[in-house]
């Protein structure tokens, strides 16, 4: 294990605890956002990252992960949002004995899976389009990126046919690396 896989344990952490504070609602709302978050994230990601290109300087590796990354969160947060609202509505019910426990245990749990999805969904996405070389290594010398970018692969009828195409460049940094 190296660093690289203790940020991504303390991020799927992150998620979790978030779950189990915000409740089974809203991490049902957060876990369908992360779908839909990928779903209108890939359809418009190119876009946003020419733009950022063309206003920053940037590389466009480097925008294109980062207008991904910018585009799945605000979208996911949106619906976060809604289902906040309808978390109010149930917080009658919570006066029913352990239906709080349960609330915040099952919102852990799917804290945790949105948490594995969201990491494993970067990974995936940083293998195709390559950032740094540090980055790279980190990814190449992990034992959770290659578990956690299969799990994403769930998302890939959700991605532009361009992304899917797209071979993994941590394979090639392997290969320099040893």
């Amino acid at each position: 294990m190296n660093f690289t896989d203790i940020i991504f344990l303390i991020i799927i952490g992150g998620f979790g605890i978030y779950g189990f504070w915000s409740g089974f609602v809203r991490a049902f709302g957060s876990l369908i956002g992360t779908f839909l978050g990928v779903y209108l994230a890939g359809r418009y990601y190119l876009d946003l990252a020419n733009w950022l290109t063309s206003f920053t300087g940037w590389q466009l590796n480097t925008s294109k992960v980062l207008m991904f990354i910018i585009a799945f969160f605000v979208i996911s947060s949106a619906l976060g949002v809604l289902f906040w609202f309808i978390d109010r509505i149930f917080k009658i019910i919570s006066i029913i004995p352990f239906v709080k426990t349960f609330n915040r245990l099952f919102g852990l749990g799917l804290g945790l899976i949105e948490g594995i999805l969201s990491v494993g969904l970067f990974v995936y996405f940083v293998e195709r389009i390559p950032l740094s070389e540090k980055i790279m290594t980190g990814l190449a010398h992990s034992v959770l990126a290659p578990i956690l970018s299969s799990i994403a692969s769930i998302f890939l009828p959700l991605l532009p046919q361009a992304l899917q195409l797209l071979h993994s460049t941590v394979d090639y940094v392997e290969n320099v690396v040893r």
